[in-house]
């Protein structure tokens, strides 16, 4: 109604010029008048609301000669090409400043950088940069502030290097941030003054990725926080301003990682935590800020770590203890524990000759697990758990143990129906019986 409105009157004011002027100069204001009025609708107006797929540089182009004043597309946006090398810049999308729907640059193969979108600062749903093989860095989208819904997806783009060009992301709200498979990725420079990520940060399976530089104003992650299989990693110390991660904290695999140093700052981690093939890790005491958990920990298949410390300061967890696979490992030293509601299960640890890092542990709400320690000789660090806390007892191919009966094995095996599985250790460990009959001697 508003726009016949709009064009009654302009109807009427050129019928009122009309008698008011002579025919020659009245026809030529009414040409004038008509012609400026389409020109100016047909420039304002972007497309349909809908998903558009540009598949090739034709089409970009046309979309920045037929909408040259279109600032906001709503629906989801596609650039993948359908003939190899054709799409080599953006440019035709140099006025957009909103997506309101997902974006997905893919499979292009000449594109070197983001040139083209440059006035790019929203998209409400996911933004997945992925197999652009040609792709360096992402400078060009130096205006992007917000990425909302699933995913902020980088990955597989093997050339790139860095992730230059996102300057102006100081928050990614998106429920994911993750940079995964780029095979030539030395860091994350680019990144800069990020400085929480409301979900999940996820960093993987970047073999060539020596650092986290970019990372270094990063102080909170809302969800779950993963750095593994980065083979060259060798430093995570730009995560020194990092304090809280809401969910869990997975470390490994990285082969060449032998500190966690940089984490000095984390003190509060929502849910649990795992360690895992870490072949050169050999110290973790930067994590000595973290005084309880919600979850599991689980430190497993790191061959050069010999000591938890760093881990001393965990008071409970809100889930199992799995110590397991770690072959020079003498010392447990979780001296702070006292409450574990889950399974201890401490496992194939041939170094490990005591458990004397677990003496304040007093109650656990689960299995209790002994199984292939090679060098085990002593389990008096787990006498004083209540034995009520204690649902079932594996004690297995401990080569080196003989001593068994200490308190809480003993008072577990005089509870009612107690639930067993003790075998091949020394004599004096190899059973139910032999235990209680040195239970009852001492």
């Amino acid at each position: 109604m508003r726009a016949h409105k709009h064009i009654i009157m302009k109807y009427s004011l050129a019928i009122f010029i009309r008698e008011s002027m002579s025919g020659l100069y009245a026809k030529r204001f009414i040409h004038l008048l008509v012609f400026l009025s389409f020109a100016t609708i047909g420039l304002a107006q972007c497309p349909a609301d809908g998903d558009i797929t540009f598949s090739s540089q034709a089409d970009i182009d046309a979309f920045g000669n037929n909408y040259p004043s279109c600032t906001t597309i709503t629906g989801n946006v596609t650039i993948q090409e359908n003939t190899s090398g054709d799409i080599t810049n953006f440019n035709g999308l140099s006025n957009i400043q909103t997506i309101n729907g997902s974006f997905y640059i893919a499979n292009n193969s000449a594109i070197s950088n983001m040139s083209g979108l440059g006035n790019l600062q929203t998209v409400t749903s996911d933004f997945y940069i992925f197999e652009n093989n040609n792709l360096i860095n992402l400078s060009g989208l130096g205006s992007l502030s917000s990425i909302q819904g699933d995913y902020f997806y980088i990955g597989h783009n093997n050339n790139m290097t860095n992730l230059q060009g996102l300057n102006s992301l100081t928050n990614v709200e998106a429920n994911n941030l993750y940079v995964g498979h780029n095979d030539n990725l030395q860091n994350l420079s680019g990144i800069d003054n990020l400085s929480s990520v409301t979900g999940a940060l996820t960093i993987e399976y970047n073999p060539e990725l020596d650092d986290l530089s970019g990372l270094s104003n990063l102080q909170t992650i809302g969800d779950n926080l993963l750095i593994g299989d980065n083979y060259y990693l060798a430093s995570i110390s730009q995560l020194s301003n990092l304090t809280g991660v809401g969910g869990y904290l997975w470390l490994g695999p990285n082969q060449n990682l032998a500190s966690f140093s940089g984490l000095e700052n984390l003190n509060s981690i929502g849910k649990g935590i795992w360690i895992g093939r870490n072949n050169s890790l050999t110290d973790m005491s930067a994590l000595s800020g973290i005084s309880s958990l919600g979850d599991y920990l689980m430190v497993d298949e790191n061959n050069s770590l010999t000591n938890l410390n760093g881990l001393q300061n965990i008071s409970n967890l809100s889930g199992l203890l799995w110590i397991g696979n770690n072959n020079s490992l003498t010392n447990i030293s979780l001296t702070g524990l006292t409450s574990v509601d889950g399974d201890l299960l401490i496992s194939d640890n041939n170094s490990l000759e005591n458990l004397d890092g677990l003496s304040n542990l007093a109650s656990i709400n689960g299995y209790l697990h002994l199984t292939g320690n090679y060098a085990l000789n002593n389990i008096e660090g787990i006498a004083q758990i209540d034995p009520t806390t204690i649902n079932n007892i594996s004690i297995f191919d401990n080569d080196n143990l003989s001593a068994c009966s200490v308190n809480s094995v003993c008072n577990y095996l005089e509870l009612a129906n107690p639930d067993t599985d003790i075998h091949d250790n020394l004599t004096n460990c190899n059973s139910d019986s032999e235990i209680s009959t040195l239970c009852h001697c001492n």
